[in-house]
C-alpha cells in the first residue's frame, strides 16, 4: 500500500535495512517536472542492489542494477510533477 510509505526528502541522505537482503524497501518521493534527483542505492551487505522508480500510476520510469557496492549513482530528471515511488531490493 503506497499510502503508508515513508516520504523520502530530496537532498537528504537516508538509509534503511531489512532482515533479508532480498527484501524490498520503498519510499515515496514528491517532485516537480524537470527536477533532477540523484539516486545512490549502495548496499554493503549484498552482492547486487537493484532499484526502480515508478510514477504515481505505477508505470516504471527507470531502473538500475549495481554490483559489488560500487559508486553508480544515477541522475534522473523527473518527467512530470507528482509522487514517485523508489523501490530498492538486493539479489543475495
Amino acid at each position: 500500500d503506497v499510502t503508508t510509505l515513508d516520504s523520502l526528502m530530496l537532498y537528504t541522505p537516508t538509509s534503511a535495512s531489512t532482515a533479508d537482503a532480498r527484501s524490498a524497501v520503498a519510499w515515496k518521493i514528491s517532485g516537480k517536472k524537470g527536477e533532477n534527483v540523484l539516486i545512490d542505492a549502495r548496499t554493503p551487505n549484498t552482492y547486487a542492489e537493484n532499484w526502480l522508480l515508478l510514477n504515481q500510476d505505477g508505470k516504471q520510469i527507470t531502473s538500475f542494477n549495481s554490483y559489488n557496492n560500487n559508486d553508480v549513482a544515477q541522475k534522473i530528471t523527473l518527467p512530470e510533477a507528482g509522487d514517485y515511488y523508489l523501490v530498492s531490493y538486493g539479489n543475495y
